[in-house]
């Protein structure tokens, strides 16, 4: 369950927060959460009142005259024409008459960017913008899933209405191929709807569909339930800003006959201007093989699951640990990690997981010194980093709530915080538990350890 604290993805870049970064922020313009990058009018530009596209860093020129405007829209902001290209923030966003107030929705769809002179090739805007550079947006490139050996699985929802809520998880699961064993080499999303995910999640099922609450195929709220309580081995994610994932040639997660025989899908939704008009049929697809690789893969998940970051911070620390003592009871063996990344929220500036092995120095598995939700970094170990019974991982989260007026909790939604790092890591046998995580600070085995023994010590 814990596992699922996820999550996956609107994260914004570091260092100084502002306005348009958040979805508090978003839902304070019209359109807030639908403006498009110019460079490829697909994208989502999260930080419509900065440079970086994610919300980090100098606020552009719209930016400004909203933050000089008190972080208030009205006819004033309204009517400007922030980057020079004729058309006024209002046209821009979908808000021509200058009549949107926050809650309601907008007359029209976005128009345009409010920060970034359009049309890109106008010479007046190629002035302008002199510091905007389109960066190529690549499509998943995998060599693996190219050979004829290799099956697309494509696991998707129906379309569907998604609620009028800010944030609404959707399950359904499902069975996987199982007349033989195979290996899922691979995997990359279907976005439908690029406004409203925030996340996929693939989990695989321990049991039988039996035993499932749910009917395959079908639809269910699962915010706070997670999904069937026999399917929290997470196989494959999507978030925000990734394309998909290769996995390394040694090894793959093992579904079928031996394997996982079912499986649910998380879907993540964010809508934090509560529309009532969005529809979405978003999935994934797993690239599997029945050539399968020496080894299983596993997914181990470290972090806290129960913090709050106070307000007005510029930096504040959430430190957690799976102790030497913990590793060493959670794993049988060495594990061998081939991949790692980190995950937080809007507030995230900076994450680190860190390494011990005992008798020497601590040293750094993933490290995003500018972490970006928007643009979450996958780490690729090559050679594959051993881990062994005894070792030590800490995992550092610096917030930055300084914009914030109210405390911010630990949770699911995209206004709620995570401090979560996963590492991908093979042979999965060598593990019996998937998460080594710590509560407010405390490592759970630890806690878990103290239970049982006042438990032992209670009189019948």
């Amino acid at each position: 369950m814990m596992m699922t604290k996820l999550i996956l993805l609107v994260m914004i870049l570091s260092s100084n927060w502002c306005v348009q970064g958040y979805p508090s922020f978003q839902t304070s313009i019209p359109n807030g959460g639908n403006v498009l990058d110019p460079c490829d009018d697909n994208t989502i530009w999260m930080g419509v009142g900065h440079h970086a596209m994610s919300g980090g860093g100098p606020r552009n020129c719209f930016g400004v005259d909203f933050a000089q405007n008190n972080k208030e829209w009205n006819s004033t902001v309204c009517e400007m024409d922030s980057d020079g290209d004729g058309k006024s923030n209002g046209e821009e966003l979908g808000d021509p008459n200058c009549s949107w107030t926050p809650g309601s929705k907008p007359v029209g769809l976005t128009t345009g960017h409010p920060g970034i002179c359009e049309p890109l090739d106008d010479p007046k805007c190629v002035k302008i913008n002199s510091g905007l550079t389109c960066k190529t947006r690549t499509n998943f490139d995998c060599d693996a899933i190219n050979s004829p050996d290799v099956i697309p699985f494509e696991i998707r929802l129906q379309k569907t209405k998604v609620p009028a809520v800010d944030t609404t998880y959707t399950c359904m699961n499902f069975a996987f191929p199982a007349d033989k064993d195979y290996h899922v080499i691979a995997d990359e999303s279907v976005i439908d709807n690029h406004h409203v995910i925030h996340h996929i999640i693939i989990f695989g099922c321990l049991d039988i569909a039996q035993n499932f609450i749910h009917p395959m195929n079908t639809q269910y709220d699962c915010l706070g339930t997670m999904g069937e309580h026999e399917c929290k081995e997470q196989i494959s994610i999507w978030t925000v800003g990734l394309l998909g994932m290769c996995h390394n040639g040694k090894a793959g997660f093992r579904i079928g006959d031996s394997g996982y025989k079912f499986g649910t899908m998380e879907v993540h939704w964010s809508n934090p201007g509560l529309r009532d008009d969005y529809m979405d049929s978003s999935g994934m697809i797993l690239h599997y093989t029945p050539v399968l690789r020496p080894y299983n893969l596993g997914n181990l998940i470290t972090g806290d699951n129960n913090f709050s970051i106070p307000p007005g911070r510029s930096s504040y620390v959430v430190n957690s640990k799976c102790t030497s003592g913990c590793s060493a009871k959670l794993m049988s063996s060495s594990i061998y990690v081939v991949a790692g990344y980190n995950h937080m929220h809007q507030l995230g500036k900076a994450m680190t997981l860190f390494h011990k092995a005992s008798g020497k120095e601590e040293r750094i598995l993933t490290y995003d010194p500018h972490y970006s939700f928007a643009n979450p970094v996958v780490h690729i170990f090559d050679p594959p980093v051993e881990i062994r019974p005894g070792d030590e991982l800490k995992t550092t989260c610096t917030f930055d709530s300084s914009e914030k007026r109210t405390i911010t909790y630990q949770g699911d939604g995209a206004s709620d915080e995570m401090c979560t790092s996963y590492i991908i890591y093979y042979p999965k046998e060598a593990v019996w538990n998937s998460e080594c995580t710590s509560y407010k600070g405390f490592p759970i085995c630890s806690i878990s350890n103290i239970s049982d023994k006042l438990a032992r010590r209670s009189p019948p």
